[in-house]
């Protein structure tokens, strides 16, 4: 949502889909007083006409006139494909339109993504609309930048007689690998242009700009040549522009900066004559500005430059002033931070400056400078500043908005942190009020300091030190020790005063101590204040801790003393092992109660985890028990799951996460009935049995053209409403709710009487022999033309025999095999001869000669559930495959990672463990055996997936 000056709003839906189907986004504006129109259509919204329009994903620039500008690089002009489109509309008037070159900014070139680069808008309220990737008719990549009018807009296609045209190869002949242009607004509403090419020629890489001037009422159009742009080759040619408040300008280039008049004729190619040697600009509200910088061997400096002049050549070296780290303040000023002195500019007379020299930006690296109020004053902090022996206390400087530059000095005061590693940051205005608060951590806690805008921060009164003591520095965790803090001033305060108490100490944490308040309050009239920190016992075994206890952040009528800070040695407890008891691995009750055993915390936090079908956390309420037993509130239906436990203590201290106990649960999926062979009709009805509990279901079906994917079936039967093509086909049926099933086992049949009866089956060899040259003879399949023979050994994972052209049911092989295991497959093609039009046997082994018994063990079915593991890999468009030993000896697990067709997503891994195998080690061993299961081949086989 975008919302408009005038308290209407707009809102962008780039994936909203149109009656059809089609994703072609919407925006429509909302009445910011009455609410949305109900239903978006193109009557009351700025829509797309084509699937994948997506009128919105760019941004929506709102115009100080209350109208507003959609941007739609993924507009296709037609067949024109990420042409790219940018809209004007009114922010009063909620007006329908579909976008095109009628009522839009358009590209005519794929990918031209018109807009794609955003929209700029100007002082005056027009804009100007950036295209980087913009291509012309010819299909030349260049940079477009097109005015548009914020009160009517600009339709048709982009082109150099409504646009800026940046064509870098008409400037440059080396390769050109990056072009983009920039817009620098002027306050008169003009604006300034920065084409830029970046190239490689060889090893050296170089870049040309290009600066022109923009008219702000009319625009500016053309191609970018010499004669109405200023032509730049640099190394460093980015062309950073910095507009004065007067709309001069200055524009930074590598070696140095020039100055540009608002009326100047931008024409030729930029020459040295004018330039300055400092690199770095920033603008005063005067309309003056500022140039800092120099050679990285000598000083940095900085100069005040006058804004209606500018300055070329050398340095006036008599107006320049040591140190570059400025920022400009609110009343005209400047402010800089040398190495260690904090100087004011005058923003009006050059070389006129006013310095502190408190020494308080001593191993500052980058002090932040930040202005406080429209008079001039500032803040500067600096978190490396050392006070005494603490390192890192930090620094905060307040400058008063008066410097008196007859005598050169500064009104300023400051506040310093007191312990190690303090940070001052997050400096924010009260202008109501004439205050600013300043945001100090350490040690993990963070406070707020108040400054005044006008003195900044008052000091303390004499007499006024104050000093930590503690009734103890010992304690100990199991008999929760209860220490007094007590903050005591050298005399009577006058009004309440704080002090802040900060804790600290290596590896402790709030869980170690309670402290109800950590600012001690002193009376009025009162010498002392105090507060209790109580020990905890915990359930973290840390051995001796040390605690420290720290004064910080007096208030103003106070200062701290010599003695800010104390430690406390305290002595661990002991705590026990929390233990889960053991799980079923398959337990018979949908609501499993889990235990363990009692070390005395406050109480424990469980996780209960479903690993398949759907990876997570089962979120429950009662996940924090006092007990030592959990029950599960769910009912845990089919799949794998994990549980946890560990002990939490009242300190908010929490214990590892023990072991986690795995269980699992078995997973209903249907059964299928029918078609499981050949069926003449081409619309056969597919059934199945019923899944308990289930209410819809999935249907998918491979077929020889492409997929079938149906779902929100009610009911176990289904039947497609146009014909299959002939052939031979496989479908899977799963409840649709993915928690309670999976995807059944694979039906295979065939259409049409084109195809084979059913898969034929292999009758030998099978078993163990002698015989190297084996026949090898199967059923023979009605409605076959030809059958494939594919023969693998199991050892090496190489296909020896594949025979495409078998027209009889039996084959000798002409060369021997050698000792080993095999597998073979048979599969019958019917009459159209195609391989889809066909059905693969079941796979049969044999072996030839002896097969020692460690090999035996190796051919052990590799993986009990792969079959059911790969029906799911068979409804994807990925699949990443990946093998790895499981926890036990001599088990391997299996894991697919896959992307789906219709959700176009990773979803979580599925993985199964196998029998043992105890002779694989090597991963081309453990790759050859995977290739031995008949889906797995078969599945890749048909080169139907990638």
């Amino acid at each position: 949502m975008t919302a408009l000056v005038n308290g209407n709003f707009v809102l962008s839906q780039p994936s909203w889909e149109n009656l059809a189907g089609d994703t072609v986004g919407v925006v429509t504006l909302i009445d910011g007083a009455v609410g949305a129109p109900g239903v978006f259509d193109s009557a009351n919204s700025l829509t797309g006409s084509t699937h994948g329009d997506l009128v919105g994903r760019g941004l929506v620039t709102p115009l100080p006139n209350s109208n507003y500008i959609v941007a739609s690089p993924d507009w296709r002009n037609g067949a024109v494909i990420n042409a790219g489109a940018v809209t004007w509309q009114s922010g009063t008037v909620a007006t329908g339109a579909v976008v095109s070159g009628a009522n839009s900014l358009v590209g005519t070139v794929a990918e031209s993504k018109v807009g794609n680069g955003g929209v700029t808008v100007l002082a005056n309220g027009n804009a100007v609309v950036h295209s980087p990737d913009w291509k012309a008719l010819d299909n030349t990549p260049s940079v477009a930048t097109t005015f548009i009018n914020g009160t009517s807009g600009l339709s048709g296609a982009v082109s150099a007689e409504n646009s800026l045209i940046y064509d870098p190869a008409q400037h440059i002949e080396a390769f050109i690998f990056g072009s983009f242009a920039t817009v620098a607004k002027l306050p008169n509403g003009n604006y300034v242009v920065t084409n830029v090419a970046l190239t490689e020629q060889g090893t050296v890489t170089n870049a040309h700009a290009a600066l022109t001037l923009g008219d702000g009422q009319t625009g500016v159009s053309g191609v970018v040549s010499v004669n109405d742009s200023l032509l730049v080759s640099d190394p460093l040619a980015v062309l950073p522009v910095v507009a004065l408040t007067n709309s001069n300008y200055v524009v930074q280039i590598a070696g140095g900066t020039y100055f540009f008049s608002s009326t100047a004729v931008l024409a030729g190619d930029l020459s040295t004559e004018g330039l300055v040697p400092l690199t770095r600009t920033y603008a005063l509200t005067n309309g003056n500005y500022v140039l800092y910088g120099g050679p990285l061997d000598q000083p940095r400096v900085s100069l005040l430059v006058d804004g209606t002049v500018g300055i070329a050549g050398d340095l006036p070296e008599e107006n320049v002033i040591m140190g570059t780290d400025g920022v400009a303040l609110l009343n005209g000023n400047y402010a800089l931070a040398s190495s260690v002195d904090l100087i004011v500019g005058d923003g009006t007379n050059l070389g006129v400056s006013a310095t502190t020299t408190d020494g308080l930006l001593a191993g500052a690296v980058s002090p932040d400078v930040i202005p406080v109020s429209d008079d001039g004053s500032f803040v500067v902090i600096n978190n490396a500043f050392d006070i005494s022996d603490v390192q890192d206390v930090g620094a905060i400087v307040f400058v008063g908005s008066s410097p008196d530059f007859n005598t050169g000095t500064l009104n300023s005061n400051f506040a310093v942190g007191t312990s190690p590693n303090t940070s001052f940051s997050d400096v924010t205005l009260d202008d109501v009020n004439e205050q600013f608060y300043v945001k100090s951590a350490s040690q993990g806690i963070s406070r707020i300091l108040v400054g005044s805008t006008v003195d900044g921060f008052p000091t303390a009164v004499a007499g006024s030190d104050v000093n930590l003591s503690l009734s103890s520095n010992v304690a100990t965790e199991a008999d929760e020790t209860g220490i007094t803090v007590t903050a005591t001033a050298a005399s009577a305060v006058s009004g309440n005063q704080t002090v802040e108490v900060a804790v600290s100490g290596t590896g402790i944490t709030q869980g170690d101590y309670t402290l109800p308040v950590s600012t001690i309050t002193i009376l009025d009239g009162e010498t002392t204040g105090s507060v209790t920190l109580t020990v905890q016992r915990d359930i973290v075994v840390e051995g001796t801790e040390s605690l420290t206890v720290q004064l910080g952040l007096p208030s103003s009528g106070i200062q701290l003393g010599t003695t800010t800070q104390q430690t406390i040695a305290i002595t661990d407890s002991v705590v026990p092992q929390l233990v889960l008891d053991n799980v079923s691995q398959f337990p018979s009750d949908t609501t499993p109660t889990f235990t363990w055993n009692d070390i005395g915390a406050n109480r424990y936090e469980v996780w209960l985890q479903q690993n398949s079908l759907i990876q997570g956390r089962i979120q429950t309420a009662d996940r924090f028990v006092t007990g030592t037993a959990y029950t599960s509130t769910e009912v845990l239906t089919g799949g794998t799951y994990r549980f946890w436990v560990r002990a939490n203590d009242s300190g908010g201290n929490v214990g590892s996460w023990v072991p986690s106990r795995v269980f699992e649960y078995p997973m209903a999926k249907p059964n299928l009935l029918a078609p499981l062979s050949a069926v003449s009709t081409p619309r056969p009805t597919f059934t199945w049995e019923a899944v308990p509990g289930a209410q819809t279901y999935q249907i998918w079906i491979g077929t020889s053209t492409g997929r079938i994917i149906e779902g929100d079936i009610v009911g176990t039967s289904w039947t497609p409403s146009q014909d299959l093509p002939e052939g031979s086909i496989r479908w899977w049926i799963r409840d649709m709710a993915s928690t309670s099933g999976g995807w059944s086992d694979v039906g295979n049949a065939s259409i049409g009487a084109g195809s084979v009866s059913g898969p034929t089956q292999v009758l030998s060899p099978t078993g163990s022999g002698t015989d190297t040259t084996p026949t090898f003879t199967w059923q023979a399949i009605a409605g076959s033309s030809r059958y494939i023979l594919h023969v693998q050994d199991l050892t090496s994972g190489n296909v020896v025999i594949r025979e495409n052209q078998l027209t009889t049911t039996s084959y000798t092989p002409t060369t021997a095999l050698a000792s080993g295991s095999y597998r073979v497959w048979v599969k019958a093609i019917g009459s159209s001869g195609q391989f889809t039009d066909g059905i693969w046997s079941s796979a049969v082994d044999f072996s030839i000669a002896a097969v020692s018994s460690e090999s035996s063990d190796s051919l052990a079915p590799l993986l009990t559930n792969l079959p059911q593991l790969l029906n799911r890999i068979e409804h994807t468009t990925e699949a990443k495959v990946m093998t790895d030993r499981a926890a036990a000896p001599g088990d391997v697990v299996f894991a697919v990672d896959t992307t789906t067709a219709e959700a176009k997503r990773s979803v979580a891994f599925e993985s199964v463990e196998s029998q043992p195998v105890p002779t694989i080690d090597a991963p081309d061993t453990l790759l050859s055996l995977l290739w031995e299961q008949q889906q797995l081949s078969e599945w890749l086989l048909t080169g139907e997936h990638s």
